[in-house]
C-alpha cells in the first residue's frame, strides 16, 4: 500500500532544521511540542497544495473529455475542496 506523502506515520524519518518564527505565534501555541505543530501547519499546507495538484487534473481532464468550464462552476470545485492554494 502507497502512503500519501502528507501523511506522518511515527515511523516517518525526522529530520532537523533551523527555523526563524513569529514570537505571536510561539507564544499562542505555548510551551508545548512546537516540532508537532510544525510537522501539522506543514502537513495542512502540503495537503492543500495536493486538493489543487488533484483540481488542476481533473478540471483538464473534464475539459478535454466534455469542454470547458464556465468560472462560476470552477469556483464551486475549488471551494469544495478547502479554497485556493498559494503556491
Amino acid at each position: 500500500m502507497t502512503t500519501a506523502p502528507w501523511a506522518n506515520p511515527p515511523t516517518t524519518p525526522k529530520v532537523k532544521k533551523t527555523v526563524t518564527l513569529d514570537a505571536n505565534l510561539v507564544a499562542a501555541v505555548g510551551d508545548g511540542n512546537l516540532s508537532a505543530e510544525v510537522n501539522e501547519a506543514l502537513s495542512e499546507r502540503v495537503r492543500r497544495l495536493q486538493r489543487a495538484t488533484s483540481l488542476r487534473a481533473y478540471l483538464d481532464q473534464y475539459a478535454a473529455a466534455e469542454g470547458s468550464f464556465d468560472e462560476a462552476r470552477v469556483e464551486e470545485f475549488v471551494q469544495l475542496l478547502g479554497g485556493r492554494a498559494s503556491a
